[in-house]
């Protein structure tokens, strides 16, 4: 049997077998991988139940929504994007690795996967349980602020709020986030015009309001943080020359 049959006969499968298949990939970037694989998949891991694990509430307070995981940061790997000008080009999870006596920021080496065009970044950045018990958590509102920290050329760093503004994507939110920081990158010494890998991670804040009614009401807070980090100009290029999103579409067919 051919590869072309085999993979017919298992597309054949049922597709409750199929959803119970990728309901053990925890890990959200074997969801992105999954997701590319065939449109099956793709639809599968769409639907709500499989949304609902790209979630994560806080193990440190019940008060705060769940999060999206793409949002948080992960032992292996970071969200990131390249952005030029306050645009956004590219997104793309970037693998750590450990450094050496001879590795140096400009020259270490960074897999990164491209995620692009991932139906992920259309979700939310944060959900709310349907067991939310609104009788203990009163009028609970969600604000999703930003800091950014320039990491850059001397090692420089300074924390600086961003405004954000209200989203209903990830994407959504990346993008208000770095239009709204470039001023800071400038500040920071950041050649804007120029390539730069903006870092995302994810922070929480709690505080309790004690004049807001009915009681007790909690006011959350998601404290989204960027992080500039200068890579050498030729490690983007390789980058982009792989990203194929944004390749020129007579080029893309050459893959």
């Amino acid at each position: 049997m051919d590869l072309a049959l085999r993979t017919m006969s298992i597309l054949n499968l049922p597709s409750e077998l199929h959803s119970h298949i990728l309901s053990y990939l925890f890990e959200i970037r074997d969801q992105i991988v999954a997701a590319e694989t065939c449109s099956l998949w793709r639809d599968l891991l769409l639907t709500r139940p499989a949304q609902l694990g790209r979630y994560k509430s806080s193990e440190k307070n019940g008060a705060l929504p769940p999060t999206h995981k793409l949002l948080l940061p992960a032992d292996k790997y970071r969200l990131s994007c390249t952005v030029q000008n306050g645009t956004v080009q590219c997104y793309r999870l970037s693998f750590t690795h450990r450094r050496t006596e001879n590795d140096d920021d400009k020259t270490s080496h960074y897999n990164t996967k491209d995620i692009s065009n991932s139906a992920f970044l259309d979700e939310p950045p944060v959900g709310f349980l349907d067991s939310r018990d609104p009788e203990y958590f009163g009028e609970t509102e969600l604000g999703i602020t930003g800091s950014m920290c320039i990491f850059y050329e001397a090692r420089t760093s300074g924390l600086q709020d961003i405004e954000c503004p209200n989203t209903t994507t990830v994407k959504d939110l990346i993008h208000g986030f770095v239009k709204n920081a470039q001023f800071y990158m400038e500040e920071g010494g950041v050649q804007t015009d120029s390539l730069q890998e903006v870092v995302f991670s994810l922070y929480e804040l709690t505080k309790f309001d004690r004049e807001r009614k009915p009681l007790p009401a909690f006011v959350t807070s998601h404290v989204f943080a960027g992080m500039v980090v200068k890579r050498s100009e030729e490690q983007y290029r390789e980058w982009l020359e792989f990203d194929q999103n944004i390749l020129p579409k007579n080029k893309k067919e050459q893959y």
